[in-house]
């Protein structure tokens, strides 16, 4: 089950911010020439892993290795065929992932020169609800780009790792190379934050979705992977911070302030 419904997809769906760019008009006349080669420097190996190619310019996938189903429960086919990308339905805050995405690409346009545009590496930290319903943490790298004549980014050939058994500090952070090793930028969309999400913490809020949905606090123990006392005690929490007795009105208030 997608850890967003489709109801909320709806209203939270966006386009990619790369999928916005001006592509060159003449792009369909060379765009073979461009298929990306891949430069291993930039390649982190740190867990189980998978890589596709997409192209930005006609929205769609060119290759998704076998390996999805390892890191995401999901064939390649499954992957590459679905109506909103996959990756997309099932990532914890996509509104985040956006924000990312879009900083990335005004960093990269703006403030990379041509030589270090062929050089640099995306990397984007975030997490994911596996098809068993568990949470995992993915680092995606854009290990390649290729740009038009007039510097969109075409196609990106992309690296997606399973780094759960070494999570990040933050929930969501993007980090762009330059080479193999020169860090030049660094972004965590948590420090936008609007104000109506910094009430609860990123695990309550979590854990509020599931209440909306429905689930139990053993429920959402067990998909959170979380102990019961522990999903109770973030549950008392939020009843405290909103003011209200009970659950029904803890939902009720969230919707109310634009939380859920």
């Amino acid at each position: 089950m997608p850890y967003l419904s489709t109801d909320l997809l709806e209203k939270k769906k966006k386009m990619h911010p790369w999928h916005r760019q001006p592509f060159d008009e003449q792009l369909n006349s060379y765009k073979k020439e461009l298929l990306p080669v891949l430069h291993w420097q930039h390649v982190l190996n740190i867990g189980p892993a998978f890589l596709f190619i997409y192209d930005y310019h006609a929205r769609c996938y060119i290759y998704v290795s076998e390996e999805v189903r390892r890191v995401l429960g999901c064939s390649a086919e499954e992957y590459a065929n679905s109506t909103m990308p996959l990756l997309h339905q099932r990532i914890q805050d996509l509104e985040a992932y956006y924000k990312m995405a879009d900083e990335a690409l005004q960093f990269i346009k703006y403030k990379l020169s041509a030589e270090e545009k062929l050089t640099c590496s995306v990397n984007m930290d975030f997490q994911y609800q596996h098809a068993n319903g568990r949470y995992i943490n993915l680092l995606q790298q854009s290990i390649e780009l290729v740009f038009d004549k007039k510097g969109n980014i075409v196609y990106s050939l992309e690296k997606i790792s399973d780094i759960s058994h070494r999570p990040p500090e933050t929930s969501s952070m993007l980090s762009i190379y330059t080479s193999a090793s020169q860090l030049s930028h660094i972004y965590i969309p948590s420090d936008e934050i609007k104000q109506k999400d910094t009430l609860f913490t990123p695990s309550e809020r979590r854990i509020l979705r599931f209440l909306n949905r429905g689930y139990n606090t053993r429920e959402i123990a067990d998909r959170l992977d979380k102990s019961s006392n522990t999903v109770a005690t973030h549950r008392k929490n939020m009843l405290k911070k909103a003011a209200v007795s009970n659950t029904p009105k803890l939902i009720r208030f969230a919707k109310q302030h634009g939380i859920l």
